[in-house]
């Protein structure tokens, strides 16, 4: 039996320190599936716990798409209105949770269409780098679809809440350099370099020190989240830096004027 390279499918690969979660459904521009979003998270977490990663990166298949949404083919069964629509919603909540929450830096490298959901990815993902080509709308007026409170949260602290409205409220699409302007995009790179440039940042990432990424990455989430398990969560993170080992490899090798080695404990 051959494997059918056009069934929707998310894959996870690992190598230097470095993961690679590939969405693809090349028939339908990388759309979502609802199998897709369900099986994003457990990837994720995989990814997370690995001793061998210390950074993620989220790609579509190919290059004419990162995500061109949910894959509207289900739409009328497994999205159908009332509780179908409601069980894929949280679906789809729990796979940016897995993005949003994760303690590993994640970075989104986009091609093409970013669309809907795949918007939403991007926007749960720490860094979000995209070539020129790439392009980006959020159609759910022209779809009557609610967006849940926690994908609108990543797409406000990504984009502000004034064009996080211009952009639901009008549906329109924008390319890579006005994504940028609004402060979504961290870069816009040439179709030929993203992908080195892209992998240039996660290496840069991967050679610094796990447990102050982690601490960082806490403490900012902390910005928005006001409950007392995220403020102390983020003061605990930095207060395990200053007893790790790293914290000793770190001062050490800056007094010696050499590269810092560091193992993340």
């Amino acid at each position: 039996m051959t494997k059918d390279d056009t069934a929707p499918c998310i894959d996870l690969s690992i190598a230097q320190r470095l993961a690679t979660i590939s969405i693809s459904n090349p028939r339908h521009h990388n759309a979502m599936t609802l199998d897709m979003w369900r099986a994003l998270p457990a990837l994720m977490q995989e990814a997370e716990r690995s001793p061998d990663v210390r950074a993620i990166t989220v790609r579509g298949s190919g290059d004419t798409a990162f995500v061109s949404g949910a894959d509207i083919s289900e739409f009328s069964d497994l999205r159908a209105r009332g509780a179908p629509a409601r069980a894929y919603d949280e679906a789809n909540s729990i796979a940016f949770a897995a993005i949003r929450n994760c303690s590993k830096p994640t970075i989104a490298m986009i091609q093409g269409a970013c669309m809907g959901g795949g918007f939403g990815i991007a926007a749960a993902c720490d860094l979000r780098y995209a070539a020129t080509n790439a392009t980006f709308a959020i159609p759910a007026a022209k779809l009557g679809i609610g967006y849940p409170v926690d994908a609108m949260q990543d797409i406000v602290s990504a984009v502000g809440s004034s064009a996080a409205k211009e952009l639901f409220y009008t549906a329109k699409t924008i390319n890579a350099e006005e994504a940028h302007k609004l402060g979504f995009l961290n870069q816009v790179f040439d179709a030929n370099e993203l992908e080195p440039k892209t992998r240039s940042v996660a290496e840069r990432i991967a050679n610094g020190a796990p447990l102050t990424l982690m601490a960082a990455k806490k403490a900012i989430l902390a910005l928005n989240d006001p409950s007392e398990q995220a403020q102390k969560g983020a003061v605990q993170a930095a207060e395990a830096c200053f007893d790790s080992a790293d914290y000793d490899e770190g001062v050490n090798a800056f007094l010696n004027k050499r590269k810092a080695r560091f193992a993340g404990d």
